[in-house]
């Protein structure tokens, strides 16, 4: 008998305020020959989109300059948290870069933000986006009434 699966995804809603509820991303890029690579970096959520700050001396910058396509996830766990607590959400897409001259409000609010590994703000970067056309998401304590409740 197939395992039965509750439905975990987020509702738009939802997935667009935990987006908005973070700054750092995992960036998934892929190298000349194929092979994937990941990166943490900076990010906010802005107008429907994930504009990530990527420092040019990284192997990421490197790959997304030869080639665009991405995988970006936000994840969270919150320390001391349940299994239930874990959420999640990935979006995968071809890199857009945002111009130095375009969308200022964009460029000072990655500004701002702290770089991941570095901790740094000011690093020689460039700027890109993806959007959510293509992406998925769970929230894991929707699994916990799964049992209770057929409907979920």
């Amino acid at each position: 008998m197939p395992r039965e699966h509750a439905d975990i995804k987020m509702t738009p809603e939802e997935l667009r305020d935990f987006l908005s509820s973070d700054t750092r991303l995992i960036l998934a890029t892929i190298d000349d020959d194929d092979r994937p690579w990941a990166d943490a970096v900076a990010y906010r959520f802005i107008d429907d989109r994930v504009y990530f700050r990527v420092p040019t001396k990284s192997r990421s910058y490197q790959h997304i300059v030869s080639d665009g396509r991405v995988c970006c996830v936000v994840e969270s766990k919150p320390t001391g948290s349940s299994y239930y607590a874990i959420k999640g959400a990935m979006m995968h897409g071809t890199a857009e870069e945002l111009s130095p001259g375009e969308d200022p409000e964009v460029h000072a609010q990655l500004l701002e933000t702290t770089d991941p590994v570095t901790g740094g703000r000011n690093e020689e970067s460039a700027i890109y986006s993806v959007g959510l056309d293509d992406s998925t998401s769970f929230v894991f304590d929707k699994i916990r009434y799964r049992y209770q409740d057929r409907s979920l």
